[in-house]
């Protein structure tokens, strides 16, 4: 929840936390690991010749130590949650490893976290499982009220009959860019596995946009996978900040439409990191508006 941490005490004080988590973590691992900032306020290690157990230890050890620096003062604690995935176990490739390790962690995160987990083959199930109301019921009662009106200004979009569908596509994604604060989004129809026709618009625009930058990997992944997900974008990106020399990287969700199992149609949408990166509960919200729109292909 570290959303919470800066904005309960700033950016600047998330800054420093982030930088006191790097420093335990390093202080604690030997030289051969590897370490890194993976985006946000995720880290990964790469621990070689280590199996699951060796890193459920060294996840234990850096846990409880995070958790006993009070890095936010002596009456709030600060924890972490770790998912751990070991090769060959788990997998020979490099993504899926870090695929399953991510799984794991959002178990971890989805059962009371503060903990660390070992990814198990049945944890996809589990996950999606636990993940299912995740974003629309957040116990917030003017937030579920929002999210349940929301859905319902959809359900009445798809039931329109003096619209086209092109202006229900519009429209639809016009209240999704809103509600995600993405900065562009598109719906990307498939015909086989190519694209056949893309809708898309910018944040606070009402005029279609004439085209949109995607990461063509995701999209077939996508599409391949038959199943979405929510990531950094660290291959693409728009353009380079002129005074800090870094790229401008995007947040990015993608969602499939699947019809009699296949994939009609590919919700896309971005927005830079410096503003913001998506996260579970935003993902699964978009993905059942997305669902919805469903009934009209």
């Amino acid at each position: 929840k570290f959303k919470l941490v800066n904005d309960r005490y700033g950016h600047q004080k998330g800054d420093e936390v982030l930088q006191n988590v790097a420093s335990i973590v390093m202080d604690n691992v030997r030289e051969t690991d590897i370490c890194a900032r993976y985006g946000g306020e995720e880290f990964i290690l790469l621990l070689p010749d280590t199996d699951s157990q060796g890193g459920k230890s060294l996840a234990e050890k850096l846990r409880k130590k995070i958790e006993s620096s009070k890095l936010l003062g002596f009456n709030s604690s600060l924890t972490v949650s770790i998912g751990i995935a070991s090769f060959p176990e788990n997998s020979i490739w490099e993504k899926d490893l870090v695929e399953k390790a991510d799984k794991a962690l959002y178990f971890a995160k989805e059962n009371n976290r503060n903990r660390s987990v070992i990814y198990k083959s049945n944890m996809s199930n589990i996950v999606k499982s636990i993940d299912k109301l995740s974003g629309i019921i957040s116990g917030n009662m003017v937030e579920d009220q929002r999210n349940v009106e929301t859905m319902l200004e959809i359900f009445d979009l798809v039931r329109k009959r003096d619209i086209s569908i092109e202006d229900k596509l519009f429209q639809f994604l016009g209240r999704v860019i809103e509600i995600s604060e993405s900065d562009v989004g598109g719906i990307i129809d498939i015909k086989g596995e190519a694209v056949e026709r893309v809708i898309c618009r910018k944040n606070h625009d009402e005029k279609v946009l004439d085209n949109m930058d995607y990461n063509k990997e995701l999209l077939n992944n996508c599409i391949k996978r038959k199943r979405g997900e929510f990531l950094i974008d660290w291959v693409n990106y728009l353009d380079i900040d002129a005074i800090t020399n870094i790229p401008n990287w995007q947040s990015v969700i993608t969602v499939p439409m699947i019809v009699e199992d296949s994939v009609k149609a590919v919700l896309y949408l971005s927005i830079s990191i410096k503003r913001k990166e998506f996260d579970a509960p935003t993902y699964n919200y978009i993905r059942t508006l997305f669902d919805i729109l469903s009934i009209i292909y």
